[in-house]
């Protein structure tokens, strides 16, 4: 089985830190938070979610939020439900 990569920066998200400053990525489209892991590649500071046999780009991690990251094994996806109530999903966080 090949790996899928996908790179057109098309999902919109905010990476950042929830309130107990650990990573944390909002999503505007529910199906992202059921990703099974999240990469982050330190060499770029990129973060990507496996998700559906493929891997997709989300976006950057600034830079001050870089150690956080780096450090952390789980994270956070968050999206509105089409209900309007907020959905959360913790996924393993790998590092390369």
């Amino acid at each position: 089985m090949g790996t899928i990569l996908v790179s057109d920066n098309s999902i919109k998200a905010q990476i950042s830190l929830d309130s107990e400053n650990l990573p944390f990525i909002s999503f505007d489209d529910p199906a992202y938070i059921r990703a099974e892991t999240v990469i982050f590649k330190k060499e770029d500071c990129s973060v990507h979610a496996v998700l559906y046999e493929g891997q997709f780009l989300i976006g950057h991690v600034p830079k001050e939020l870089n150690l956080s990251y780096s450090k952390s094994k789980s994270i956070t996806l968050s999206a509105d439900h089409f209900t309007g109530k907020k959905i959360s999903l913790t996924a393993n966080l790998v590092q390369y």
